[in-house]
Formats: structure tokens, sequence, C-alpha cells
């Protein structure tokens, strides 16, 4: 079986092999999230009824669990930092290295990394450099919570909006399990270089 992740590092690295490095440098603040649906943390209470013998042995008469969905109030501040650097392909195609850190929905301290390749639109703004990029992450995430705490690969659908030195990111996640929902996610970022 293949392991997703070097999968995914190895698909990263090749596609970037042949880019040039002369491209923009950003300092990315990660976000802000919006929840679509009510999120549930699961619970289990364990219950047995033993009966000590003497004190090295002891019989169980009787043991059931229990499991209780408790309706949860997703983080949607999701306060962490990252790099993303441009690399320039073309006038039209873009394609992004990415890393960062960010606190998920769980509240708990997440990362990614991976590229990003985008098709940009200027916009028509004859006051300041504008313009719209839109595209997929191909990332390698880790959540404690999730895949048993080891990286995953994701990709994901990428949207950036761009104002002179200030932009945008924004991103679509989709629920992973049963205890998670659709979530809309926001970075900020500012050209640092």
């Amino acid at each position: 079986m293949i392991d997703k992740t070097r999968l995914a590092l190895s698909f990263i690295l090749l596609t970037l092999s042949s880019q040039s490095l002369a491209g923009e440098l950003f300092l990315v603040r990660n976000g802000i999230s919006k929840h679509f649906g009510t999120m549930y943390e699961k619970r289990i209470y364990e219950y047995r009824t033993v009966v000590y013998i003497s004190e090295n042995e002891k019989y169980i008469l009787d043991s059931y669990r229990e499991i209780e969905y408790v309706k949860y109030q997703p983080n949607e501040n999701n306060a962490g930092l990252g790099l993303e650097y441009v690399l320039d392909m073309s006038p039209k195609w873009k394609s992004y290295l990415t890393a960062g850190n960010y606190v998920n929905s769980f509240y708990l301290p997440s990362w990614y990394a991976g590229s990003v390749f985008m098709y940009r639109k200027n916009l028509s703004n004859p006051l300041v450099r504008s313009y719209m990029d839109f595209g997929a992450a191909v990332l390698v995430m880790q959540r404690p919570e999730f895949n048993n705490g080891l990286p995953f690969p994701a990709i994901l659908p990428a949207l950036t909006l761009s104002f002179s030195r200030f932009a945008i990111n924004s991103t679509f996640i989709p629920a992973i399990n049963d205890e998670s929902v659709p979530t809309l996610f926001l970075q900020f970022k500012l050209q640092i270089f």
C-alpha cells in the first residue's frame, strides 16, 4: 500500500523542482473560520460492577458502555502564523509554497505544508494592483484528533483576493469525519518581499 503522505510530498517536490525562486514572500496570519452545521463531541463512559474476592482476585459482575454526543462550540478563531512564497510561473498561472500552524476547530495545535496552484485574473483597478487567484491547494496536514495525530494529505479548493501588498486567502474544508462539519477558512497575508 502506498503511503499517502509520502505520495503527496513527492508530488509537491516534483512539481516545484523546475520552478525558479523569483517570486513574492508573504507573512500569513491564520485565520478565522465559519462552521456550517452543529458539531458534537463524542463522550464514552464505561461502567463496571466489581466484586472483590480477595486482595488479588476480583470478579466483574457487569460491564457496559454509554456513548453520549454533546453539542460542541467549535473554535472559529484559528490563530497561527505561516509563510507563503509565490513562484512566478507565467502572467496567468502561479504556484505558492506554503507552511504554517494554527489552532484548529477542536482548540488543538495543528500545522500544514504544501503547494497551491492558482490561475490569476487581474482586476481592473486604476488605483492599486489587485487580482483574484483561484485553484487548488495540495497539502500535508497534521491534526492531533484526526488520523491518530499522523500527517495526512489534503487537496482543497483555494481562492485569493489581493489588493496591493495585502491579500485574503480562503478555502472550503469538507466534513472529514462524524465529529466535523463543512467549514469556510480565511487567512490574511501581507507581502514582506
